[in-house]
């Protein structure tokens, strides 16, 4: 029997080996998830990505390709038992662009989950988004402990 360590496929459309900092392809437990389990978050994670809606396919233009200060973010990434809107692993940071419909006490369940895995969570609504603030930019820049940019009056 091989002792080796079995190294998770990448996700597909991110071709190439995991880094080292690609933690979110574990559980809290450190194992692999249920394959079964896996499959369908992954498969809701696909539909979500199809039907995004015009915020979440904004604030995505921000973030893709490492437009923001070399940030790598990924769209709605699975994360347990949870589909996140954005994720960036290497600073352990979720961008969460908040519809009208979010239930306050299940956000509550999932960052406090989200949190006792490491990561940090940003929530910004709709109208924050929509409105092009650059202060979301800015929150995003602290969060990963680089300084924002400075903006001129």
């Amino acid at each position: 029997m091989n002792d080796a360590p079995s190294v998770p496929s990448p996700l597909a459309g991110e071709g190439g080996p995991r880094s080292g900092t690609d933690e979110g392809s574990k559980n809290a437990s450190g194992n692999a998830p249920d394959a079964k389990a896996r499959r369908a978050t992954i498969g809701q994670a696909r539909a979500l990505r199809r039907s995004a809606p015009y915020t979440e396919r904004f604030l995505w233009d921000v973030l893709r390709d490492r437009k923001l200060d070399g940030i790598k973010f990924r769209r709605q990434v699975p994360i347990g038992p949870y589909v996140v809107d954005f994720a960036c692993l290497r600073y352990r940071l979720i961008v969460e662009a908040d519809g009208p419909h979010h239930d306050a006490e299940r956000d509550a369940a999932r960052d406090a989950w989200l949190a006792a895995q490491g990561f940090r969570t940003l929530r910004f609504t709709n109208e924050e988004i929509a409105a092009k603030d650059w202060r979301i930019v800015q929150r995003i820049l602290v969060a990963t402990g680089r300084p924002p940019p400075i903006v001129e009056a």
